[in-house]
């Protein structure tokens, strides 16, 4: 979310074009500072948390499966694994002085598939349907976004416990907003944005006793989001025009995941993972905006959203005796103040 910097500049900045269009400019510009702050900063939070369903094939789990005794062994050169998703998840941030509050709901469906293309690496496609829609508390507005979002990725054993990996991410993200402000009437508007993200990483597996594996892991992401600009409509006596804003991140994590083996062939295998996510980007989020009627653009710059926060995920996986997995998930992200968000999948894996 962008921060104080921006609700503030740009209420001034309201205040300034248009001291008689609204009664109260102030809460106008905090308005329209906020929603497009959280507008731009949603979306990733989202992104983030979801693409967790993923980890298990960014390592060597992978590229493993279990043998009739329920033994791990490499997949063979050509396997085909195809697996499907739907999640489902819910945002909620607490109003603190001008920093808006909003709820926000995701439904997310996902498909993909990998190939073991050599002995000790596979390659990988995906592709999902993000649907959401975002109020901000006090009746200040909302919008609902669709985000479709294609993936590729890789994942490479360098020895029976290192490895490391790749994913590029491309994605076009939908808008449909409608802003409240202090002057009945309706300020209306639809947008999109463009998000782009590459990573590398690797980890090491180290086995313990009583069948506990530790997964340690540390990854360098590279993500952009750039949302056009767009004008309001409506009836409002105070329609606005953004100009485009830009989100971009350069992120380290560092974590592990921690499983234990199934006491059984076929039973149930608890998975969890902790993350330090680091962004080293501090440039601020650049917002401007002015009456849609026209004139001058007024810009404010605040701090880069949320550069430090920690990502959770508790999962049970199950093999299935004709080869493929069932995988229930719940994620969160942890360390934003006053920020409560969680999701739920169900993945099905089958091989082909």
């Amino acid at each position: 979310m962008t921060k104080n910097a921006v609700f503030v500049g740009l209420s001034l900045a309201l205040s300034t074009l248009s001291a008689q269009a609204a009664p109260n400019p102030t809460l106008d510009g905090q308005q329209a500072g906020g929603l497009n702050g959280v507008m731009v900063a949603t979306p990733l939070g989202a992104i983030r948390q979801h693409a967790l369903a993923l980890e298990n094939r960014l390592s060597i789990f992978g590229l493993v499966e279990p043998d009739a005794k329920g033994e791990p062994h490499l997949r063979p050169v050509g396997d085909v694994q195809l697996y499907g998703s739907a999640e489902a998840g819910r945002y909620k941030l607490k109003e603190e002085g001008i920093k808006p509050g909003f709820k926000a709901h995701t439904q997310v469906l996902n498909l993909g598939g990998d190939r073991m293309v050599t002995r000790n690496a596979l390659v990988g496609l995906g592709i999902s349907v993000d649907s959401a829609n975002t109020s901000l508390e006090n009746g200040r507005g909302s919008f609902d976004n669709d985000l479709v979002l294609g993936t590729v990725f890789t994942t490479i054993a360098l020895s029976p416990s290192m490895y490391v990996n790749g994913q590029v991410n491309f994605g076009r993200v939908n808008y449909d907003i409608n802003r409240i402000g202090s002057v009945p009437g309706t300020a209306t508007g639809s947008t999109s944005a463009l998000y782009q993200a590459a990573r590398i990483g690797g980890g090491f597996i180290h086995n313990f006793s009583h069948g506990i594996t530790l997964n340690p892991q540390i990854s360098y992401t590279e993500e952009q989001l750039k949302m056009d600009g767009y004008s309001e409509t409506g009836t409002s006596p105070l329609l606005l025009r953004y100009n485009p804003t830009k989100y971009k991140s350069q992120r380290v994590s560092l974590g592990a995941i921690a499983t234990i083996a199934p006491s059984t062939p076929h039973g149930w295998r608890p998975v969890a993972r902790f993350s330090f996510e680091h962004d080293l980007n501090d440039d601020g989020v650049v917002v401007g905006v002015g009456q849609a009627a026209g004139g001058p653009i007024q810009t404010a710059k605040g701090d880069q959203p949320d550069r430090n926060y920690e990502l959770l995920s508790l999962a049970a996986i199950k093999e299935l005796q004709n080869g493929g997995l069932i995988n229930l998930q719940l994620a969160t992200t942890l360390g934003f103040k006053d920020l409560t968000s969680y999701s739920l999948s169900a993945t099905y894996k089958h091989p082909f």
